[in-house]
C-alpha cells in the first residue's frame, strides 16, 4: 500500500492516511516513536555503578546482543538473555524506553514514572501560619491522598481532604495541583524577572494597602478597593492574586502567567468559570 498508494498505516491509532500525516500531535508521537526504534539501548542515568570487574563494554554488548534477538523476533531466546543479564549483572532492562539499569531505577528517565511523581507533588500558594513540621506533614498527606485516589480509594482520598480542611483549614485544587491555606493574609511571592526591587519601607507601604484593599472588598466599597489596585501597579509594579492571596513584583507590561491568574482572580465566580470552562474547551 505505501509503495503502489503512498499509503501509510499507523496500527496504533488504527488509521490510514495518504501521505503518512495524522495530524501535527500524532505525527509528532509517531516521529518520537520512530527515533526511539532507531537507536539503541542506553544506561539510564538513574543506574547504580557497575559491580565489580565488570566494564561499561561488557553489559552493554550483552543487552545489544538481546535487542537483536527482539528485532529477530527471537522472544523466547531474548528473554533467557534479559534473565542471564539481571542474574549476572544485577541490570534491569526497560525495553519501552530502551533503556537498562543496574538496581532498576529509571527515575525521571521513565516519563510514565516521571508523570506519576509530577502528579503527586502539589505546590503550596498563598500565606497562612504553618510551621515547617505542618507543612512537611500537609505534603504527606496530599502524596497518600494522590495514592489512595490512583487505586480508586475515593473513600480515603475524601477522608485525608476532609481532615486536612478541618486541622489546617487548607484547601487543595486537583486541576492546577495547588495547595493553600484558606487565610485572608497575603504573602509577597517572588519579584519577577527584571523587575526594580522595592525597599523596606515600600513593601511595608504595599502591605499595608492590600490589607486596606482587602478590607474595602469585604464591605463591598469595590471602586476604592479597585482604586487601590490601580495605585499599587502604576506606582510600585505590584500585581495581586486574590485567589491564591499573593502579590508580585512585575516588570513594565506584566504579561506573564502571574497577571494572567492576578487579572482572572479579580473578575466575577461567573466570568471566571466561563474562561476556565473556554480554556479547557
Amino acid at each position: 500500500l505505501e509503495k503502489a498508494c503512498n499509503v501509510v498505516i499507523d496500527d496504533r491509532v488504527r488509521e490510514w492516511s495518504i501521505g503518512g500525516s495524522f495530524g501535527k500531535d500524532a505525527d509528532v508521537k509517531r516521529a518520537h516513536s520512530l527515533a526511539l526504534k532507531s537507536r539503541s539501548y542506553a544506561r539510564s542515568s538513574f543506574s547504580l555503578d557497575l559491580p565489580d570487574g565488570v566494564t561499561l563494554e561488557d553489559v552493554q554488548s550483552r543487552v545489544d546482543a538481546r535487542a537483536r534477538a527482539r528485532t529477530d523476533r527471537q522472544y523466547q531466546e531474548s528473554d533467557v538473555m534479559r534473565d542471564a543479564i539481571l542474574q549476572e549483572f544485577d541490570v534491569v532492562i526497560h525495553d519501552t524506553i530502551k533503556m537498562w539499569s543496574v538496581g532498576g531505577e529509571f527515575g525521571s528517565d521513565d516519563p510514565v514514572k516521571a508523570r506519576a511523581e509530577a502528579l503527586k507533588t502539589y505546590t503550596r500558594r498563598g500565606g497562612g501560619n504553618l510551621s515547617e513540621d505542618d507543612v512537611a506533614l500537609i505534603q504527606d498527606m496530599l502524596t497518600k491522598r494522590f495514592d489512595a485516589k490512583r487505586v480508586r480509594n475515593f473513600n480515603e482520598a475524601d477522608e485525608i481532604r476532609s481532615h486536612l480542611h478541618t486541622t489546617y483549614n487548607v484547601n487543595v485544587n486537583d486541576k492546577s495541583r495547588e495547595w493553600r491555606v484558606l487565610s485572608d493574609d497575603y504573602v509577597q511571592t517572588k519579584t519577577e524577572k527584571g523587575a526594580k526591587e522595592l525597599t523596606a519601607d515600600e513593601v511595608s507601604i504595599v502591605e499595608s494597602r492590600i490589607v486596606k484593599r482587602a478590607i474595602l472588598k469585604k464591605s463591598k466599597s469595590y471602586e476604592e478597593a479597585d482604586a487601590i489596585r490601580d495605585e499599587l501597579e502604576n506606582t510600585y509594579s505590584v500585581l495581586v492574586d486574590d485567589k491564591t492571596k499573593e502579590w508580585k513584583i512585575v516588570a513594565s507590561g506584566g504579561y506573564g502567567r502571574f497577571a494572567a491568574d492576578a487579572a482572572l482572580s479579580q473578575l466575577s465566580p461567573y466570568k471566571q468559570k466561563k474562561i476556565e470552562k473556554d480554556v479547557d474547551e
